[in-house]
């Protein structure tokens, strides 16, 4: 066997261990409580979606790692005032605002809340968006 040949098999081999290492630290550190968190989110949406505004679409998913709830408002049916209800009821229910590198989250065990007040489109129609999601990011987001 060659030097080059030798120097090959060993960079597959370090290589292969690398890669072993770092699926289990992604195991490690992803979620595993999502179908859970996602049974109090969607609670908690239901609570704050009783302050207004017309759902024209909604959309959410659960799987290993990660959970989010995604709601949108139709721009016809929003304003300033229904955003800082959406905003005061979910403190209400126990959400904490937090500052994590130049942004302001709302956090409630380790999902993060996210109330647009900027206008989107939905299908060609301004929309605003209700979120709320859950994975290894929004849990290092909402540590104290």
């Amino acid at each position: 066997m060659s030097k080059l040949e030798n120097i090959n098999k060993r960079l597959g081999i370090v290589f292969a261990v690398i890669g072993v290492f770092a699926l289990l630290f992604s195991f490690k550190k992803n979620p595993t409580d999502t179908g859970k968190q996602l049974q109090f989110m969607g609670h908690d949406m239901e609570i704050v979606l009783k302050n207004g505004g017309r759902i024209v679409d909604r959309d959410q998913n659960s799987k290993y790692g990660s959970a989010f709830i995604f709601v949108t408002i139709d721009a016809k049916s929003w304003s300033p005032s229904l955003a800082d209800s959406y905003t005061i009821t979910l403190r209400s229910l126990g959400w904490k605002e937090k500052r994590y590198e130049n942004q302001d989250l709302i956090c409630k065990d380790g999902v993060v809340a996210k109330i647009d007040r900027n206008m989107g489109f939905n299908e060609g129609k301004g929309a605003y968006g209700v979120s709320m999601s859950y994975n290894a990011l929004t849990i290092q987001q909402c540590k104290n």
